[in-house]
């Protein structure tokens, strides 16, 4: 478990202000859920001193391919004078304001008849 949090911080460097003010505490009440149509994982975490998931941190990962690319490749770029870059072949995080104890994908069948 210290592993993965320890990975993931370095994952959400672009958003550690948010990352690092998850409540440990209340860890358990954390949810994941792939989204692998849109590409994206969201994770729904207690922030500050909630007890339950409050926020939720985004990584879209559009333009990667395979698990070994979302890895390898860094949220951000570092150009040549030392700017930051997002380019389109890295994970991007965003953190959304939505407040929810679960996620889940729903497939809606649509059937229409003439």
């Amino acid at each position: 478990m210290y592993f993965q949090r320890w990975r993931a911080r370095q994952n959400l460097s672009g958003d550690s202000a948010h990352w690092n003010q998850i409540n440990w505490q209340y860890g358990h009440t954390l949810w994941v859920t792939v989204d692998t149509k849109e590409r994206r994982i969201l994770i729904g975490a207690p922030l500050g001193t909630a007890t339950s998931p409050n926020k939720t941190l985004v990584l879209d990962y559009r333009d990667l391919d395979d698990a070994e690319e979302i890895a390898g490749r860094p949220p951000i770029n570092i150009t040549y004078s030392g700017s930051k870059t997002a380019t389109d072949k890295t994970r991007k995080w965003a953190p959304w304001t939505i407040a929810a104890n679960a996620c889940a994908l729903i497939a809606i069948l649509h059937t229409i008849e003439i």
